[in-house]
């Protein structure tokens, strides 16, 4: 009988819990509510205190937490917008309302600050999720625009981890990244640069450049470095790239033609 009794105690406090649980949650979707109304008003003040409120009874309420976002976006305050984005990012990297936001002003509140993102691609550290939406990703994002190879390298390499570790989102501006670097190379060839080299290699170990485009790319730098053009270029028999950028040319026999060599280690 005592054990009945002590279950019973313990059933009844476990629904106790829950509907203070729910209480609180239907409280705080009552003030989301009110948050929405002002803000269709434009009374972002009220609002932001409403969404205040909300977050207050239901920390886990992202809607009201985005929102709560776009009232202080609307109230000229980005950082304090961005860190509620932000908040939502790190428990739930694939919110895409959350997303749209944080891209259009993450790299520019955050994108100037010069961070180390080898670190970050080598491993070496613990993994910060706010750090990593609030320093090394804003800045991946910058670099992608950049015109440098260096950057647009570098950019690739964290942007790609980015897509397949933290969100798919991060794709397009991937696509972007690695579009950006390859026209860069195709205007101005330099068949003497290493980094042009480890950056298509990276491309192409990486599957994030088609052959044929790898395969035209390396012509037109094998055309750049032996002074011919592209079409007699094409014409050759072997063409082997390596990131150590040693390269040479020599006869083929009989053809006269000439090969690429950039032996791979």
């Amino acid at each position: 009988m005592k054990s009945y009794f002590i279950l019973l105690a313990v059933v009844l406090w476990a629904l106790f819990l829950l509907a203070g649980s729910l209480g609180a949650q239907n409280e705080a979707k009552t003030y989301y509510q009110n948050g929405y109304l002002f803000f269709s008003q434009q009374k972002f003040e009220q609002a932001k205190e409403a969404y205040q409120k909300a977050l207050e009874l239901d920390p886990d309420f992202w809607e009201a937490r985005y929102w709560l976002g776009k009232t202080l976006e609307q109230l000229g305050d980005l950082p304090e917008a961005l860190n509620e984005w932000t908040m939502i990012l790190v428990s739930s990297p694939s919110n895409r309302d959350a997303f749209q936001k944080w891209v259009v002003y993450a790299p520019r509140v955050w994108g100037s600050n010069d961070v180390d993102l080898t670190s970050l691609l080598s491993g070496q550290n613990q993994l910060d999720l706010e750090k990593l939406w609030k320093e090394f990703l804003p800045r991946a994002i910058v670099l992608g625009r950049s015109e440098s190879l260096d950057q647009l390298l570098l950019a690739i390499q964290t942007l790609d981890w980015a897509t397949q570790k933290v969100s798919n989102l991060f794709a397009p501006y991937l696509r972007s990244a690695v579009k950006r670097a390859i026209q860069n190379i195709s205007d101005n060839p330099q068949p003497g640069d290493i980094v042009t080299y480890q950056l298509l290699f990276y491309l192409k170990e990486k599957n994030l450049i088609a052959r044929e485009e790898t395969e035209k790319i390396f012509t037109l730098l094998f055309a750049h470095q032996a002074g011919i053009s592209e079409e007699k270029a094409a014409t050759t028999e072997t063409l082997e790239i390596s990131a150590e950028g040693i390269v040479s040319t020599e006869e083929s026999g009989d053809e006269a033609g000439l090969g690429f060599f950039i032996n791979q280690p």
